[in-house]
């Protein structure tokens, strides 16, 4: 569709531009930061917080952007409703309402916000990383310079990949900084990416929202007459979230897609899906995408199971019992004749897992007799049916419910569900009869189950392939208890398994042992590490104190790890070197030290040099 290829072009010039702008901001942060405040801070062992303050962030606004995307999208709405919707009059789709423009302040705002709070978080964690594994204040510095611009989880990565590249002990500190500056500046760009894409695509179906629902409030789109719907890139990219949901609809002008609550169809960060306008009505066309399909919600729904009783697993009071909970035909239910076909029940399938089975649709309340539960679920495209297992405790069940299951009978059951309709009638063949059958609406996802019932019969009973006890033809590849197959004993399995396990337990032991000694030894290497780094920063703590207080070096050394330098610093100026005073040098040689006059001996060495002057 037209409209389609112009959004997506309208969006990669955004995309370009906000991702330049990002690296830009990121440049001027690192340009603008006075580094040797940083490392200052850092060898005084100031909070994270003193130490991002430190770095002068630079400005990161896509306001401007977002706001040209978002008017783009809107005149590409425009033209597509122009030609989507007939009318008998001139008429103009172009969003008039200025009070969209406040999605647009209130986005960017928000964006800006959690921008700029992930990259403080990010040097937060390596300042802190830094302290803890006793990292010198010039790593600390430039590791921080490197992740300027990353989120936490991306800036750990890059520590983590030192923290690899050092435990190999195959490279030198050089070599390990400049792979993990590579790798910081690739995590870089796809963030940069990453934000650019959802900004883009953001504003761009906000765009196309509020000129529909700007269309709707001007009487110009009649919500009666059209919906929204979901268009999905069916390309090589297209990812499975997406896929199950194309066509899905929504309501004009402020109706939101069942699967997510929104107004928009995005689904997920990075998602490429875009919003079409179609006519409601069954059998209509639909502009581009072929044959149109309404869907309204089922209701709730019940289709009978059978429990195949012929391949019962039965160990510590629980039964294992093969099922079929869904299988592709047609059947009566709500006086219409419903097609449930499988590509529309199995990408929901795995939902089915630890579904409740009760008795007679009981509703499930802390109340309800619960006596078994589903597992075990495995899509049979052969059979164009859902398999599973179903677990049932005894002590739960009746001695009559336990009969039924033990007999080797197939036993019907029903199957609580809800999903959508389209009214969509057409014939279907049963592959396993041959057999014509015609039906009125057809179920499509997204599928919600609900419990699994004992009935005496149910909509589609055991002849249908469908309930417990059923015995699986084309399963043969699934197994009905827990570590075995349709023949094998699960004490057989078990002795198989610890067989085959045994060398690992061996070879896990040897690796626990040697683990544990390298621990010890990292200990050690750490352990050292942190002396060298305390005895390097006490030398420099020790040459900025004046020779008078030398002596008690080692209490005020303590004193200022505990409080930090510049905090030391303030309370105890008088304690600190000046750098007039250090140049300086010299000491009284009299008997009595305490007697020597620093100020008159200075004083009498300017006379004496005035004196030859003259």
């Amino acid at each position: 569709m037209d409209h389609i290829k112009a959004l997506r072009s309208a969006e990669d010039s955004r995309i370009r531009e906000l991702e330049a702008r990002f690296l830009d901001s990121v440049k001027n942060t690192i340009q603008s930061t006075d580094w040797s405040d940083v490392e200052r801070r850092l060898m005084a062992g100031n909070a994270p917080d003193m130490v991002v303050g430190a770095l002068s962030w630079g400005n990161y606004d896509p306001s401007d952007l977002l706001e040209g995307g978002f008017w783009a999208a809107s005149g590409i709405a425009a033209e597509y409703l122009a030609e989507v919707i007939t009318t008998s009059t001139e008429v103009s789709f172009v969003l008039t309402d200025p009070n969209a423009l406040k999605w647009i302040e209130q986005y960017a705002a928000d964006e800006i916000v959690a921008i700029s709070d992930s990259q403080r978080e990010a040097v937060k964690e390596i300042v802190l990383a830094g302290y803890r594994d006793g990292i010198t204040y010039q790593e600390q510095a430039r590791m921080i310079r490197q992740i300027v611009g990353l989120d936490p989880r991306r800036a750990i990565a890059v520590t983590n990949l030192e923290n690899r590249l050092r435990k190999k002990g195959k490279y030198s500190e050089d070599q390990i900084a400049k792979k993990s500056a590579k790798y910081a500046k690739r995590l870089l760009n796809q963030r940069a990416r990453t934000i650019a894409v959802q900004e883009a695509v953001t504003a761009a179906a906000q765009g196309f929202y509020e000129t529909t629902k700007g269309a709707v409030g001007r009487g110009i789109l009649d919500p009666q007459k059209y919906a929204g719907y979901r268009i999905v890139t069916g390309d090589e990219r297209l990812c499975p979230h997406c896929s199950v949901l194309a066509g899905e609809t929504r309501e004009l002008p402020d109706g939101v897609y069942p699967s997510t609550g929104s107004h928009t169809p995005k689904v997920h960060v990075l998602c490429r899906c875009v919003e079409g306008i179609q006519e409601t009505g069954a059998g209509k066309g639909v502009q581009g995408i072929g044959t149109k399909q309404t869907k309204r919600a089922s209701g709730m729904g019940s289709a009978t199971i059978i429990f195949d009783c012929q391949k019962v697993k039965r160990k510590d009071g629980i039964l294992y019992i093969p099922t079929v909970p869904l299988i592709e035909g047609v059947y009566e239910q709500w006086g219409l004749r419903v097609l449930r076909d499988y590509k529309e029940f199995s990408p929901y399938s795995h939902w089915l897992h630890g579904v409740p089975v009760v008795v007679n649709h009981e509703d499930v309340t802390p109340e309800a007799r619960r006596v078994g539960q589903l597992f075990d679920i495995v899509n049979k495209p052969e059979g164009r049916k859902t398999a599973a297992t179903t677990r049932f405790f005894e002590i739960d069940l009746t001695q009559r419910e336990l009969e039924a299951l033990l007999s080797s009978e197939p036993h019907d059951g029903s199957l609580r569900w809800e999903c959508y309709l389209v009214d969509e009638p057409g014939t279907w063949t049963d592959p396993r009869t041959g057999e014509v059958k015609e039906y009125d609406v057809k179920e499509v996802g997204p599928y919600v189950f609900h419990e699994y019932s004992f009935v005496k019969q149910g909509v589609v009973s055991t002849k249908d392939g469908a309930g417990f006890n059923m015995q699986c033809k084309d399963c043969n590849s699934l197994s009905y208890a827990p570590g075995g197959g349709a023949t094998m004993e699960i004490e057989e399995i078990q002795t198989a398994i610890n067989e085959a396990i045994e060398p690992l337990i061996n070879r896990i032991d040897a690796l626990e042992q040697k683990n544990a000694a390298l621990e010890g030894e990292q200990k050690n290497i750490q352990a050292a590490l942190e002396a060298r780094i305390e005895a390097e920063q006490k030398e420099r703590f020790l040459s900025k104190l004046k020779p008078a207080f030398l002596e008690q070096g080692d209490e005020l050394w303590q004193e200022c790890k505990q409080t930090g330098y510049l905090v030391f610093e303030a309370n105890h100026p008088e304690m600190i070197a000046s750098f007039q005073s250090r140049v300086l040098k010299g000491q009284s040689t009299t008997e009595e030290p305490e007697t020597f006059n620093l100020a008159a001996k200075q004083a009498e060495r300017n006379k004496k040099f005035n004196m030859r002057r003259r």
